[in-house]
């Protein structure tokens, strides 16, 4: 008799939902966005502006910039950064 095997599934978790989708298409826009405006406008630390007011800093903490435990989340250190 010829008794069939069930047929293993290699899965690598569920398709991605859209929040998840949303958060990638976020991250892909922002890179592109701050990789223009960075290279073109940079502060007076030598940092690009987007990384100076969106990024996580002690300056931003202590003068209340509310928005940056939020949008540094969001913001790259380049491509080096992301290979690493």
């Amino acid at each position: 008799m010829n008794n069939p095997q069930p047929q293993m599934r290699i899965s690598f978790g569920r398709p991605w939902g859209p929040a998840t989708k949303a958060l990638i298409i976020a991250n892909v826009v922002v890179f592109f966005v701050q990789a223009l405006v960075d290279g073109a406008v940079q502060d007076g630390f030598g940092r690009g502006i987007l990384s100076g007011v969106f990024g996580l800093s002690r300056y931003g903490f202590s003068h209340f910039l509310i928005w940056q435990p939020v949008t540094y989340l969001f913001l790259h250190g380049g491509l080096l950064h992301l290979a690493g």
